[in-house]
């Protein structure tokens, strides 16, 4: 049987799953850190520029993006999907809701950053019609 995954804006229902997602990327495993992030992702779940959508398996979260409206543009924060789910055609599903979402509010123009190694976003945003406009040079000061 095909998995049937659906896809809805992003709410507190949903801030466990992010900071649990925010917390491994960072390397953070103390509850006391995580209940912090919780509480910041809360307060962010408040602000009337903020957007995101989330996929669901039945009833699981496996994905989100998110982003900001700054400016008139939606400026991407996250795109993420879990490993298990990739290549389904969810990552897709999820920027084209969100892109939705920014358009009903006014919002004509997007933009993300991603690393140099993540070819799987940049082909995900090229085929999105984003183009390459800028290329960030970093040095760590020691």
């Amino acid at each position: 049987m095909k998995e049937k995954f659906t896809f809805r804006p992003l709410d507190v229902s949903d801030v466990s799953f992010l900071a649990q997602y925010a917390a491994e990327c960072d390397g953070i495993s103390d509850y006391s850190e995580i209940k912090k992030i919780e509480r910041r992702l809360t307060q962010r779940l408040k602000n009337q520029n903020y957007i995101g959508v989330i996929a669901m398996l039945n009833k699981k979260q496996i994905g989100f993006v998110d982003g900001i409206i700054v400016n008139q543009t939606l400026e991407l924060n996250e795109i993420y999907v879990n490993k298990k789910y990739r290549r389904k055609g969810i990552g897709e599903k999820l920027l084209k809701e969100i892109i939705l979402m920014a358009k009903t509010k006014g919002i004509n123009r997007a933009f993300f950053q991603t690393e140099p190694d993540n070819i799987p976003m940049q082909k995900l945003g090229e085929k999105f019609g984003f183009k390459l406009k800028v290329l960030t040079y970093e040095k760590i000061l020691e």
